[in-house]
């Protein structure tokens, strides 16, 4: 049986190409895990120091509409332009909108890079 498998050309490992794909795919979920840890953790001090306890919630529910509502967008663009641009893209809109929002020292610049962060 094993002779049939070889001859065909059918392997019982799988292939580097797809030992890539599956860790890359990892990494990015722990990107998105690690943001929405970060994000949920560090909410409440950041909105006290900018003083604006009071629209707390308002920037919970923007990052949860934003992530929400970007990934069937991202479906779409992704089934038109491919995938693999789009990734690679939509993880460094992450990391630059990240960056942003760690460096900002404003309400609106904090809002502005949290979207970004969370539309990718």
């Amino acid at each position: 049986m094993s002779e049939a498998k070889s001859a065909v050309g059918i392997s019982d490992a799988p292939t580097r190409g797809v030992l890539l794909v599956f860790v890359g795919l990892m990494v990015t979920e722990l990107l998105a895990s690690l943001d929405s840890t970060v994000f949920t953790t560090a909410l409440p001090t950041i909105v006290g120091q900018l003083h604006g306890v009071d629209q707390q919630q308002w920037v919970l529910t923007a990052y949860l509409l934003t992530s929400t509502i970007a990934l069937p967008i991202y479906g779409k663009i992704g089934d038109l332009i491919g995938r693999k641009g789009l990734f690679l893209a939509a993880i460094g809109i992450f990391v630059v909108g990240s960056i942003v929002s760690g460096f900002a020292s404003c309400r609106p610049g904090a809002a502005a890079a949290t979207w970004a962060s969370s539309a990718q």
